[in-house]
Formats: C-alpha cells, structure tokens, sequence
C-alpha cells in the first residue's frame, strides 16, 4: 500500500504538468504517513556473515569476490556486477575501485582488506585469475 501512495503523486504531477490531461492534481493536500530513518531490516551477525564468506570462498574466486564486494565495501549489486579489471588501482599506495555508482555519479572507494586480498589474482595473472569482468563472468 506505502508504494502505491509514493507512485500517485508523481503520476499526478505528470497528468496535469507534462501531459496537461488534467487541470488539478486530486492528491496534492493528501498525508502521507512518514517514513521511519530507521530500517527494521536486520542484517548479517558476525557468524553469519564469517559463514557467508567462507561458502563464498569455497564456491570459487568470483563468488568471494562478489560476497566481499557487497558485504565489506558496501558496493549495491549493479556495482559489483558492472566492475572490470580496469576499475582497480591504486591511490597513495592503498587499493581502489573507481565506481559509477547510482545516478551515474563517479566515485573512487579504498578496497577493505579482505576484499583486496579476494581480487589480488586480478593483478597476478594476465587474465586475472577472474577474467576482464571482476565477478559476472561464468566460471
């Protein structure tokens, strides 16, 4: 129901503003209910995310790559799955990703240490170990 009641005004604003298909907006006085800061959704424990990794690392490199991308470097999936080879360097010594992050923004995020350790095959073999794509490639 909180969907629907967020998609309304916007289809709205577009009825009366870009499509001029009608006059007035039937939802501009209407309250919406606020929305929490605080997620209810709870994530990993330490033993959890410690087993979820050595799966990952048991399944193969891509798979403990992707697991380590996602979990310590907080990358969203699309990132991950987006990252090539290219988009690891080095800035003032430490291990990069150089990121389109969502928008279409540019970022540059410093590897976590166990991440760095997963990806070090990308730079020790020509192929990478991995391939030109870091974690979306099959096997």
């Amino acid at each position: 129901m909180l969907d629907g009641c967020r998609a309304c005004p916007g289809l709205y604003e577009y009825a009366v503003v870009d499509a001029g298909l009608i006059e007035s907006s039937p939802v501009v006085r209407v309250k919406r209910p606020k929305v929490s800061e605080h997620s209810s959704t709870v994530g990993l424990d330490e033993k959890e995310l410690i087993a979820l990794m050595g799966a990952a690392e048991a399944d193969g490199l891509r798979s403990a790559a992707l697991v380590t991308l996602l979990a310590l470097n907080r990358l969203r999936i699309g990132e991950a799955l987006a990252l090539d080879v290219a988009h690891l360097t080095y800035d003032f010594g430490h291990r990069v990703l150089n990121l389109v992050r969502k928008g279409n923004k540019r970022s540059t995020q410093a590897l976590a240490p166990a991440t760095a350790r997963v990806l070090r095959p990308a730079d020790e073999a020509p192929s990478g170990g991995l391939g030109e794509a870091l974690v979306l490639r099959g096997r």
